[in-house]
């Protein structure tokens, strides 16, 4: 079942603290998106995810003295 990264089993920030911790440099990306409603559902969930990934790496604190994420989605 697919599901948005804020509803499945994955607890994303903490992944996201684990690909920061250690120095992961490549890119993050949607895949699979549940389907929707709406005008454009694909493109409509694919921002929300984007914009929710981007979110938690922008909010990640630094740790073990790098001084900021290193992590970008795409």
């Amino acid at each position: 079942m697919e599901a948005f990264p804020d509803e499945g089993d994955m607890d994303m920030p903490r992944a996201l603290a684990a690909y920061r911790d250690v120095g992961y440099p490549y890119m993050l990306m949607p895949d699979h998106l549940p389907q929707i409603d709406g005008r454009d559902p694909s493109g409509v969930a694919f921002v929300y995810c984007y914009g929710y990934i981007q979110a938690l790496i922008d909010a990640l604190v630094p740790r073990n003295g790098l001084e900021s994420a290193r992590i970008r989605a795409l």
